[in-house]
């Protein structure tokens, strides 16, 4: 009976899961802006959520190849076997902390850690040093940072689009028509 070397192998991993997914710490913003020197201490939170985001990536996809390799076998049984582990398996998706649930959260956890990803690496480029930096609501703001900004988007020089004016009378009399509709 394969359902119970499978079952054993998907009880291993989801409690690795399991553990991963309740390890995981959402970096603070304002906790990060109250380090020394916040540009390290957010690459430092940058780096930690990135390894977790892989560890967690590892291990959903170990759980989700031997959930596959499981219903894959299943399936290559005769149909005598076939009901017996169909029934492992609906006893297994049943259970109240069952690995379908796992992943679930596992995945959603990925989902979050990958957000916080996102809001790491935006505050990573900027200039955060507490000492020019002007607290609004929840996003500290670097003055000199802004003006180079402004005065970098005024020194681009980009073309100006110059665009035909339409003359709707040259396909009134239609001409030209069979060439509009022919591409």
């Amino acid at each position: 009976m394969s359902s119970t070397l499978f079952l054993a192998n998907i009880r291993t991993k989801v409690t690795l899961l399991k553990q991963t997914v309740d390890a995981v710490q959402f970096p603070g913003i304002q906790a990060l802006l109250a380090f020394p020197d916040p540009d390290i201490a957010f690459r430092s939170g940058l780096f930690a959520v990135e390894s977790t985001i892989r560890k967690l990536s590892r291990q959903i996809d170990d759980l989700a190849s031997i959930h596959t390799a499981w219903t894959t076998s299943t399936q290559k049984l005769r149909p005598t076997d076939r009901t017996s582990e169909a029934e492992s398996y609906k006893n297994s998706i049943t259970a109240p902390d069952n690995f379908l649930v796992i992943l679930y959260m596992a995945r959603n956890t990925l989902e979050d850690l990958h957000t916080a990803k996102l809001n790491l690496e935006l505050r990573v480029g900027r200039s955060t040093s507490p000492v020019d930096s002007v607290p609004s609501e929840n996003v500290p703001v670097n003055p000199n940072s802004q003006v180079l900004m402004q005065s970098s988007n005024n020194m681009i020089n980009l073309p100006k689009l110059q665009i035909a004016t339409f003359d709707g009378d040259q396909f009134a009399n239609g001409h030209n028509s069979g060439q509009l509709f022919s591409t």
